[in-house]
């Protein structure tokens, strides 16, 4: 799932004063229902808009399109650590990937 899907999900369920698995379940189906339908108003976060960034990154022609979409996904968001593992992962060089990965590490501390 991604993340908008999430927190799409997680915020429509706490409006939600469910008391039973089954007004829970009812919710749910509700949920899929207006979502299916595009009824429910969502309006995007940061880590929301890099996460895009990271699929197209994901779905990048070439591995240049790729490393800059996850390099923009992870500058726009540092909380989209999942950006900055792609970068690591596609980079060829052993020195730059072990920087990429500490420095990322420690904005990950912070």
């Amino acid at each position: 799932m991604d993340n908008k899907f999430n927190n799409m999900l997680k915020e429509f369920l706490e409006n939600t004063n469910a008391k039973s698995e089954k007004e829970l379940d009812e919710k749910l189906q509700e949920f899929i229902q207006k979502y299916n339908a595009g009824e429910i108003e969502y309006e995007n976060t940061i880590l929301d808009d890099a996460y895009e960034l990271l699929e197209k990154a994901e779905n990048a022609s070439s591995k240049t399109q790729a490393i800059k979409y996850a390099k923009k996904a992870y500058d726009m968001c540092p909380a989209c650590f999942d950006a900055l593992l792609l970068q690591v992962h596609l980079e060829d060089n052993p020195l730059k990937m072990w920087k990429l990965l500490e420095e990322g590490l420690k904005v990950e501390k912070r």
